[in-house]
């Protein structure tokens, strides 16, 4: 903690003057400070630090700056606005995604899938051909809901998902043109 008492007055010493003079940060000077944190937890620890290494670096923050501190609804320990462990989220690991972004291919430990912008029946997540969409929807049109034909229509449903989603980002259907379509929305609320 001294150690980084130390970084913080040498880098941004505005931010102890700031706090002193006024009790709070201004955004400018809090991503400044999170900006300097981070950058020197990268330097020690890398692009992927753990999580026990970010909650860290919040509490010491908390500790050197106690008007940091923030407790919402009187839960927390006032940290978890710069780094919360359970939601991964925060000022601090805002900021190491920000720089992950910019990591070249082998910097990453996590690739980035390609989305295709085919999403029609023939993309590699639906296999089958028309005629077998449109049995399925049929089977859906016909069948229905009851403990027996339940697991038809979920799994219609699922072999139709990809045409389904072509469908509606292509044309736009209205509400009423997916119910006809798909009457098994209105029927079974868990699809």
């Amino acid at each position: 903690m001294n150690g980084l008492t130390d970084l913080l007055k040498k880098k941004i010493p505005e931010v102890f003057d700031e706090l002193q003079t006024n009790g709070i940060l201004t955004e400018k000077t809090r991503l400044k400070l999170v900006k300097v944190c981070i950058s020197d937890l990268v330097e020690r620890h890398g692009f992927y630090p753990s999580n026990t290494e970010k909650v860290v670096l919040a509490k010491n923050l908390i500790t050197i700056f106690p008007q940091l501190k923030v407790q919402v609804g009187g839960y927390g320990e006032g940290f978890e606005h710069l780094y919360d462990p359970a939601s991964h989220s925060g000022f601090l690991e805002m900021r190491l995604r920000n720089i992950r972004r910019k990591l070249e291919e082998v910097q990453r430990r996590y690739r980035r899938h390609k989305r295709s912008r085919d999403v029609g029946p023939s993309s590699v997540q639906d296999e089958g051909d028309d005629s077998d969409i449109k049995e399925c929807i049929n089977l859906m049109k016909k069948l229905r809901p009851s403990a027996e034909n339940i697991s038809s229509i979920k799994s219609a449903m699922q072999k139709t998902f990809t045409s389904r989603r072509s469908w509606i980002s292509k044309h736009s259907p209205t509400i009423n043109q997916i119910f006809q379509e798909y009457p098994r929305f209105l029927d079974i609320p868990t699809l």
